[in-house]
């Protein structure tokens, strides 16, 4: 349950809303002045589409495939186990979820 929640599902699903967020909220411009500053070797322009446009295509087709099979372990029959782990990594998210929030409010009031 762990290796397929946290291990596949979560890390796509996690990469891609990274992505997303570092590509095209946070901008591509800042995002690119973030990777090149301090960087000891030069790094190809060419990375710029593929970070903003490539990688989040390929993610999302790799998460529109495998949603038949997430279907599939949702529906399939879980023993009392399977449930408490499928709980703690909900609780485990919400948990984590809750500190970002509050560290991001904790950066705005000192204006860090």
């Amino acid at each position: 349950e762990y290796d397929y929640w946290a291990g596949t599902v979560s890390l796509v699903v996690f990469a891609l809303a990274e992505i997303i967020l570092f590509a095209w909220v946070f901008g591509m411009e800042k995002g690119w002045a973030e990777i090149t500053r301090g960087a000891d070797i030069h790094v190809p322009s060419i990375y710029k589409p593929i970070i903003q446009y490539v990688t989040p295509v390929f993610l999302l087709a790799v998460f529109i495939g495998s949603i038949p099979d997430i279907i599939t372990n949702i529906s399939s029959e879980t023993d009392f186990w399977g449930w408490i782990s499928r709980g703690t990594l909900i609780a485990l998210f919400m948990v984590i979820s809750y500190y970002v929030k509050e560290a991001s409010i904790n950066l705005k009031t000192n204006n860090l």
